[in-house]
């Protein structure tokens, strides 16, 4: 649940972490997207229905966020998250369309601005590959052939991350899982209870 919730592994033992890694699923031990939606989002939406207005629950909601990404560390794929979900808060009280690309190389710009270093960082590249891939060709594919049943969408999205995602895992750490991606399948339906019941 530390792990989990707050990206504490210090506590995991070695051979475990180096098991989650060689598995293709040692992402589900840090502090990043799917994490700031469902916090984040389940706060934004609790305030926007006790509270009301975008621009209230906007505020409430960067505020708890960004405590958050502080209080779990301040990596770069966490501040990535705060930054990408702040920009959506941010278009809904303007009545504006939240680019998700857009909002990606706002985090980055950010991020590189602050410590140009992060670029050869593997958890900055892992992650900012991943949203990449997601927003970019996988919605671009989903688009494009007219895909609209969930699990092809997973599919598509799936196979697209883990494209992006191989050559970065081969230079950092000189193996690549051929069968991540399908116990990426099995478990992150997992992630949500995990953190809802932490």
């Amino acid at each position: 649940y530390k792990a989990i919730l707050l990206g504490d592994t210090s506590f995991i033992e070695t051979d475990i972490l180096d098991m989650y890694r060689a598995s293709g699923i040692a992402h589900l031990l840090a502090v990043s997207g799917q994490h700031l939606s469902l916090i984040g989002g389940g706060m934004y939406l609790l305030f926007r229905e006790t509270i009301g207005g975008f621009r209230t629950a906007g505020i409430l909601s960067d505020s708890f966020v960004i405590s958050y990404g502080i209080f779990t560390g301040s990596s770069g794929s966490t501040f990535r998250a705060v930054f990408m979900i702040c920009c959506l808060w941010l278009a809904a009280e303007r009545g504006r369309t939240y680019d998700s690309l857009s909002a990606l190389g706002f985090a980055a710009l950010s991020l590189l601005g602050k410590n140009p270093y992060l670029i050869f960082h593997s958890g900055f590249q892992l992650s900012f590959a991943a949203v990449l891939a997601i927003s970019g060709p996988g919605q671009w594919m989903i688009r494009e052939y007219n895909i609209g049943k969930n699990w092809e969408k997973t599919v598509v999205i799936s196979l697209w991350v883990q494209i992006f995602l191989l050559p970065v895992m081969a230079w950092h750490y000189y193996q690549y899982p051929l069968y991540g991606m399908f116990l990426n399948f099995l478990v992150l339906p997992l992630v949500p209870v995990l953190m809802i019941a932490g």
